[in-house]
């Protein structure tokens, strides 16, 4: 008897490593990106970026792009404390910062706020910088502003959408992010798919544009790479 084959959209992209193991699990995905990811190289956010980094700072990072932004901007390693998601995001800082400098993770926006506030009640720092894209949500900055807590928000990169149709019929799709979803979902429909969304939030949007039945897996761990085992795992056994 032959084995099954899958077929995956990711609507992101995906390393080759990850691409080749989901292969040998008898799985094919196709990279059709819904949306691009631009880091804003103008002086003047440079220079604010390069100012901070001589000062002794509470950051907060929720997204690799922005990590990897205000790398780009950097020529030393900048004493800051970190707060930072879990997944890709902290292992794009632990590839800059040594761990020692995060002082604070979470699985989502949510808890990481949570986090800060719980620390910063015991130990008040001057403004926090949240370095993110200009589409955030609102979670953090909310929450934090609830408990007057001062936060500077520094916008490093920009998120936009790609819309594609798609003819192919798959057996399972890839989000990783509410503007991929709304993008997606902006010329195409699903049927009996299963979705798989990296965190909550893009779990969220997904249910904006489908029905309840839809099956949404939401991944335990904000990393791309978790995602792709999170498929293997699903389609083993089908």
């Amino acid at each position: 008897m032959a084995s099954k084959h899958f077929n995956i959209l990711s609507t992101g992209l995906l390393s080759d490593k990850s691409i080749s193991k989901a292969a040998e699990s008898g799985i094919h995905i196709d990279i059709v990106p819904f949306y691009t990811i631009t880091r804003f190289s103008d002086k003047e956010t440079a220079a604010l970026i390069h100012d901070l980094s001589a000062k002794n700072r509470s950051v907060i990072f929720t997204s690799k792009h922005a990590v990897h932004a205000v790398i780009a901007c950097l020529d030393t390693i900048p004493n800051w404390q970190i707060y930072c998601l879990n997944g890709a995001t902290k292992k794009a800082v632990t590839s800059f910062w040594k761990n020692h400098h995060i002082i604070g993770e979470a699985n989502n926006g949510k808890e990481l706020a949570l986090n800060i506030i719980a620390q910063q009640k015991q130990d008040m720092h001057d403004e926090l910088v949240f370095f993110c894209g200009e589409k955030r949500l609102d979670t953090i900055p909310q929450l934090l502003a609830t408990h007057h807590i001062p936060l500077k928000e520094i916008v490093v990169y920009t998120t936009t959408p790609t819309p594609h149709l798609i003819k192919d019929k798959y057996d399972g799709i890839l989000f990783f992010n509410p503007i991929g979803v709304h993008s997606f979902f902006s010329c195409n429909q699903v049927n009996n798919e299963i979705l798989f969304a990296i965190g909550e939030t893009t779990s969220d949007a997904i249910a904006t544009n489908v029905n309840n039945t839809q099956q949404v897996m939401v991944a335990n761990q904000a990393c791309k790479e978790f995602m792709v085992e999170e498929v293997i795992n699903t389609f083993k056994n089908k």
